[in-house]
């Protein structure tokens, strides 16, 4: 039997954030999209983003492999409303919806924002391998209206051990 996906736990690497970039995005469903990557202190990254739009959540993964981000064989398909209802656990993203002002679906129009939001690398699958990434976000409001594409760029590092921290 398959593991829940919010039964995801590791300890052997860390998520280095590269950069976020809106790639793409609706100019009729979307307005003034901002999203950046900020580090809080020497050891600690954040996310800071906002944009005017309902959202949904389609993720494609890619890693960096010669010269090039090849598709990677992880891809998760999230409905937002149905992940709150069940209180995000994915990934951790229910601290993302506590640093946000999503109050769960349906949507109303409106500016959405999320301040300060630490990823929780510990609730992401083990055994993914360490390398340079890319996940690409495709955001819609039902699975027919495109409002934008949200690539991040970032690492899967080996995490340090308390030996090598010395």
């Amino acid at each position: 039997m398959l593991a829940s996906r919010s039964q995801f736990h590791q300890d052997s690497y860390n998520i280095i954030h590269d950069r976020l970039e809106i790639a793409e995005y609706n100019h009729s469903a979307v307005v003034d999209p901002k999203v950046v990557v900020f580090n809080i202190n020497d050891t600690v990254q954040a996310i800071n983003g906002s944009a005017y739009f309902t959202p949904g959540v389609y993720p494609g993964v890619f890693k960096f492999v010669a010269k090039k981000y090849r598709p990677f064989p992880f891809n998760i398909t999230l409905d937002i409303c149905d992940e709150y209802k069940k209180d995000i656990k994915v990934f951790g993203l229910n601290k993302a919806v506590e640093l946000s002002n999503f109050k769960g679906c349906p949507c109303p129009v409106g500016l959405y924002w999320i301040h300060d939001w630490v990823l929780e690398a510990d609730k992401f699958p083990p055994h993914i391998p360490f390398g340079q990434y890319k996940l690409s976000v495709k955001l819609y409001i039902d699975d027919t209206t495109f409002l934008m594409i949200v690539n991040w760029y970032g690492s899967i590092v080996p995490k340090k051990s308390a030996r090598s921290k010395k």
